[in-house]
């Protein structure tokens, strides 16, 4: 019989509330990785995560699965116990599309309001990041909106 991987890992046995953030950083969601994909995974690491503990997956390329695989991932984190999801985007030039996305997910909370207030009452200068870039990077392009079946 043919496992999958969160069948044999250290989510399905986790000491319960024991994580802060779980990072899955996988590949693609076929063969031995379509597991890590799966409402069962998600459940077993919201198990494992403490109130206000955050999942982070990885979840494609915004350009070509918005309306599959991010989608699904919303649906099935939702279903796993998830209070809020959120999808980022970045530039990956060497994965395909040059345009990739995680996907975060909060056990408690909102996935979109972590560390507003840092940014906003910074203590130091920087040369970069303010709470403009912050907000810019929660931004979801219409597209994705309408995938994901949130209102424009």
């Amino acid at each position: 019989m043919r496992r999958s991987l969160w069948q044999c890992g250290w989510a399905k046995d986790g000491a319960p509330e024991s994580l802060d953030i779980i990072i899955i950083d996988s590949t693609d969601p076929i063969g031995p990785a379509e597991g890590l994909f799966a409402v069962d995974f998600y459940r077993d690491c919201f198990k494992a995560l403490r109130e206000g503990g955050i999942v982070v997956q990885q979840s494609e390329s915004p350009l070509s699965h918005s309306n599959t695989i991010i989608k699904d991932i919303h649906v099935d984190i939702a279903t796993a116990g998830a209070t809020s999801s959120h999808t980022f985007q970045f530039p990956q030039v060497i994965y395909p599309s040059g345009w990739w996305s995680c996907t975060l997910a909060c056990k408690g909370g909102d996935a979109t309001d972590f560390r507003i207030d840092d940014a906003v009452n910074k203590e130091f200068r920087t040369e970069y990041y303010n709470a403009d870039i912050y907000a810019s990077g929660i931004a979801i392009p219409a597209f994705m909106k309408r995938s994901l079946g949130i209102e424009d």
